[in-house]
């Protein structure tokens, strides 16, 4: 949405790549790691409810599956309540 907006200053650019990259980067990073050899497992987490050290400790990676992002919480929470 927001790379989308007219007269968008060009200084921007930068934080324009940072922010699309922002949590597909990490993803990319954790499906590559996977095939380098050893089997990690990804682990999806909400928020800070799972200690990254149970998931270090079983050997996986962690990604948050809340994005932070506030466009669709009533939709979401029919799903998943806010205190799962």
């Amino acid at each position: 949405m927001y790379l989308t907006q007219e007269n968008r200053p060009t200084s921007t650019s930068c934080l324009d790549g940072v922010a699309t990259n922002l949590h597909s980067g990490r993803i990319r990073e954790m499906v590559d790691g996977r095939g380098e050899g050893s089997p990690k497992k990804i682990i999806g987490s909400f928020c800070l409810y799972v200690p990254e050290e149970v998931v270090t400790a079983a050997g996986a990676v962690e990604v948050g599956l809340c994005a932070g992002a506030e466009w669709a919480p009533e939709e979401a929470e029919r799903y998943v309540p806010r205190n799962t």
